[in-house]
């Protein structure tokens, strides 16, 4: 079993999406910028940053970094229908996870004020 958290300040995010053209395409998946063009500025900002938090604690469960090829875009939390976040695995990340032998994954994120949180178990 592995364990990952992490936590993110949301007005940072925000800054770096309004500043960088190419963050949000490098750091998320297209599902979850289609879902964050459906929210007003502000929520979406808060959404992302969860997804930010979930990424960097996937990786901390993996034991890797950035530089180990992993992409963060490759990390992807899709809510499921009963309405908590599930991972999403493709390409670099899938194959890290495979030579570790996690198959399954718990995601829980919050937020509060200009924080939010995600812890992921993987077994």
């Amino acid at each position: 079993m592995r364990v990952g958290v992490d936590i993110v300040i949301i007005s940072k995010i925000a800054h770096s999406l309004s500043v960088s053209t190419h963050f949000a395409s490098r750091v998320f998946a297209p599902g979850e910028l289609q879902h964050a063009e459906q929210m007003p500025k502000y929520s979406a900002h808060i959404f992302l940053a969860g997804r930010f938090a979930v990424k960097e604690a996937v990786l901390k469960a993996l034991h890797a970094r950035l530089d180990d090829g992993i992409a963060l875009c490759d990390i992807e939390t899709i809510t499921a229908e009963d309405g908590c976040p599930e991972l999403r695995l493709s390409a670099s990340a899938l194959c890290a996870s495979e030579l570790l032998n996690l198959s399954q994954w718990q995601v829980s994120i919050s937020h509060e004020n200009d924080l939010a949180i995600a812890f992921v178990v993987a077994y």
